[in-house]
């Protein structure tokens, strides 16, 4: 039997495009709590820019992983052509 820790998730591969999708969704969620903290709660105005500087990474983040993930498709079309 294999070990439950180290046996792959799929028994076929899996496209990156597949993979990334729910992570660019996640953090897409993450950014807007983020935002909705930096507008909405109060705290104090060092807190507030280190919550905003989070909100600028993930939202980096998030961008990197959707032109990632774009690029993976137009490699696919491109490949179908």
């Amino acid at each position: 039997m294999a070990n439950p820790v180290t046996a792959p998730y799929h028994l076929s591969p899996q496209s990156a495009v597949a993979l990334l999708a729910p992570i660019e969704a996640s953090l897409a969620e993450l950014e807007e709590r983020l935002i909705q903290y930096v507008e909405r709660i109060a705290m104090p105005d060092d807190d507030r820019e280190t919550v905003a500087r989070a909100r600028d990474a993930v939202a980096q983040s998030r961008t990197e992983i959707a032109e990632l993930a774009a690029g993976r498709r137009r490699d696919a079309a491109g490949r179908r052509e």
